[in-house]
This record gives structure tokens, C-alpha cells and sequence, in this order.
């Protein structure tokens, strides 16, 4: 259930692609960082909506009129708490609450195990960073923001059932790639309730990724009177879980 294959192949250039891939939700297949840039980027594709047939067109029709266009999720974006999307299953999300703080048993700061979970990802070559986007194709295309890691997939994650000073509680673990997991943070606990009803036969699925952390951005040198690309670390590393869980209605 909570399981990603490392590496599989992308649903629409063929090549082999790590943990920095995208679900095409209603064609059940993946789409490479490569792939998306030509269909337009994250704010042209809706994973959930959109099928394999619908992206193709896309990247066809961007191709044939050699349009390029991405414009990353904002902080605004990053920071969206859980909805629920229905089709043939439910989905929901949550930001995992936390993930600043040290683990209360080893004193390990959450911060600095998300941050070496990324490295070891891009290390291996399962993660890309700033999804493969050059300072060069930022500042051509105008790319406002582009996160270093946010938005791609966590090899592992599990959900615990415990209690925290007398009440329920639901830790949030995330595992490295050799499968060693680490305490990062709790489920909110407005939406502690929510989670408990799904956490049952009807999960299908349960999986996390990065959000938050440091991005590029382009601003204007006022010595040089041109415009560049920075690295801006002022956000903190945060975890995105989703289950995914089967629509009783239908």
C-alpha cells in the first residue's frame, strides 16, 4: 500500500523515470519532468483530470506551435490543506503538522531527515532537482518560482494510530531508500477524525510528497541592471500525504 517502484517507465516518451514522475490519475500511468515541460507544465496538466489522450494533445499542440509554457505552484498553493476528489475513489490530503519541530524520542531535527531524504533521492538519481528546469529556461520562459523537490514522491510512508498527552493521535513516518522510516510529524489534529474514518478496508493507497522547502527565483540585480535566478531557502521542508481510498457511492 504505501509503496513506490523506484523506477518505471513514462506513459508517454517511454524512457525510464524515478521518483520524480507525476500520476495520471484517470489513465493509471506516469508522466516524466520531461514530459510535463512539453504538455505545458503543472498549470496546463491536472494529474486528476486530465487523461493520457488529453496530454498528448497537449504536447503535440505545444510542439506544432513551439509553445512552452510552466508556471510552478506558489506558496499559496504549497500551503492548500485537504480536499477530497471523487471518481471511482476519494482522494485526500493533508500538509503533515510538525515537520519543524525535533522528534520527541531521538531529539532529531524533522528538518534536517527531510532535507538528507532529498539528497539521497537526487543522489541516486530518483529525484530531480528544481524538476530538470535550467536558470536558463527560468529566466527565457519567465519562471517565477521552481521548488527544488516539492511535489515529488516519498519512497515510503505509514500512518500509527498512538496517543500524544492522553489523546488519539496519528504519526506520520516517511522512509529513506533503504526502507529505514522516520518519525516527520502527526495529522493535523482538526483533521485527525476525517483520517480515522478512511483508515480502513477501503484504503487503497497511501503515499506522501515534498512540499515547501528552498526554490529558485528570478529577480533584478540592480548593479549588473539585468534580471538572474536566486536560490531562496526562507521556507521550511514540508510533507504532503495523500490516501487515496475507494468511493463508497459508486
Amino acid at each position: 500500500m504505501n509503496f513506490f517502484n523506484l523506477r518505471t517507465t513514462c506513459a508517454f516518451c517511454g524512457k525510464q523515470v524515478g521518483l520524480n514522475r507525476r500520476k495520471i490519475i484517470k489513465s493509471n500511468c506516469w508522466i516524466c519532468p520531461s514530459c510535463m515541460k512539453k504538455a505545458g507544465g503543472i498549470t496546463s496538466v491536472d494529474c486528476f483530470l486530465d487523461t493520457k489522450e488529453s496530454i498528448e494533445k497537449k504536447i503535440k499542440n505545444n510542439i506544432s506551435n513551439n509553445i512552452h509554457i510552466e508556471k510552478p505552484a506558489g506558496k499559496d498553493e504549497e500551503s492548500a490543506n485537504n480536499k477530497i476528489i471523487k471518481n471511482n475513489f476519494n482522494i485526500y490530503q493533508f500538509n503533515v503538522s510538525g515537520t519543524t519541530f525535533e522528534d520527541e524520542k531521538t531529539r532529531k531535527n524533522r528538518q534536517k531527515i527531510i532535507k538528507n531524504i532529498a539528497l539521497e533521492g537526487i543522489d541516486l538519481g530518483y529525484l530531480t532537482p528544481y524538476n530538470d528546469i535550467t536558470n536558463k529556461e527560468m529566466l527565457e520562459m519567465y519562471i517565477e518560482e521552481q521548488f527544488w523537490v516539492s511535489g515529488q514522491y516519498i519512497k515510503r510512508t505509514k500512518l500509527e494510530i498512538t496517543k500524544y498527552n492522553g489523546e488519539t493521535a496519528i504519526k506520520v513516518y516517511i522512509s529513506d531508500y533503504n526502507d529505514n522510516y522516520y518519525h516527520i510529524g502527526y495529522v493535523p489534529k482538526s483533521e485527525i477524525n476525517d483520517v480515522l474514518k478512511i483508515l480502513n478496508d477501503n484504503t487503497e493507497e497511501i503515499y506522501s510528497e515534498f512540499s515547501g522547502g528552498k526554490f529558485k527565483e528570478i529577480y533584478f540585480d540592480d548593479d549588473a541592471l539585468k534580471e538572474r535566478v536566486r536560490v531562496n531557502d526562507s521556507l521550511s521542508y514540508g510533507i504532503k500525504v495523500t490516501i487515496k481510498y475507494k468511493n463508497e457511492n459508486k
